[in-house]
């Protein structure tokens, strides 16, 4: 499981995990009653990012809006320091998808992320601005992908790999980029990308590879443990073979998918 987006080992670094966001929670709480405001800033931008990407841990409060909430509080913070590269990493935090501002504040940080020679940020400002509806998308993803190279950040390349397989729906350059993000530990989003490959690959790849695709993305959450995920592709599994016509394989996988409720039914409700 990877850190949250920052840079150091500062007490606000920390793994993106619900302990992590626990851990932000407190120092939120602490740095508020200090009157510590650059360290709040700080804090708070990587709080919006675990929102973004974990939830916020209550199915009551929605992660987007609470990440553009906390987000924006960051922001707010750190102008009032002298930390760009701070200002910069909020300000990505803080641009959610169909939030008003978002590109002002993307652009914002990328022209930050320019001035102070960091061209890992700016990549990342770039692409996170190549989304629809823009048009301009193959020439941000192409700046981005430049900014990668020249600060070697290879997680930022896979990504751009992974994002154009999907604009491109070409599932072996989506499969391609879930084997880079394996590679590099990024285990779950690997296991979206084989699932992504098996869905854009379902109408013009053979049986064969959808197959192996959905198999990966299954060990994937096997080796998680998360049953919910396992048991939706077995049943994708199930489908795609009774599609083509295996009925032999569909029925191994089915019998695969009645152990596995089995077994979740059997393990006592405290």
């Amino acid at each position: 499981m990877g850190k949250v987006e920052s840079v150091g080992t500062e007490p606000w670094d920390v793994p993106l995990t619900a302990d992590g966001r626990a851990t932000l929670w407190r120092l939120v709480d602490e740095y508020a009653r200090s009157g510590m405001g650059h360290e709040l800033g700080l804090t708070l931008s990587n709080l919006a990012y675990v929102y973004k990407h974990l939830g916020t841990g209550d199915p009551n409060v929605p992660a987007w809006a609470e990440a553009g909430r906390v987000g924006r509080l960051a922001v707010d913070l750190l102008r009032k320091t002298d930390d760009r590269e701070g200002l910069a990493k909020a300000l990505r935090n803080a641009a959610l998808a169909f939030l008003p501002g978002k590109d002002e504040m993307l652009e914002e940080a990328r022209v930050i992320c320019a001035e102070i020679g960091d061209f890992s940020g700016e990549g990342l400002a770039l692409f996170a601005m190549a989304v629809p509806p823009r048009k301009d998308i193959d020439d941000l993803l192409d700046q981005a992908r430049i900014c990668f190279e020249r600060s070697g950040n290879k997680a930022g390349l896979t990504d751009i790999k992974h994002r154009l397989g999907i604009i491109r729906c070409d599932a072996h350059m989506i499969a391609t980029a879930a084997e880079e993000f394996a590679s590099a530990g990024n285990l779950r989003s690997a296991e979206r990308a084989y699932v992504a490959a098996s869905a854009f690959g379902r109408d013009v790849l053979g049986f064969e590879e959808v197959e192996q695709f959905l198999l990966k993305a299954l060990r994937l959450a096997e080796a998680a443990a998360d049953t919910e995920r396992q048991v939706s592709y077995l049943k994708s599994l199930v489908r795609e073979l009774k599609r083509a016509g295996e009925k032999e394989s569909a029925k191994r996988y089915r019998s695969m998918l009645k152990a596995l409720n089995a077994s979740v039914e059997s393990v006592p409700v405290s």
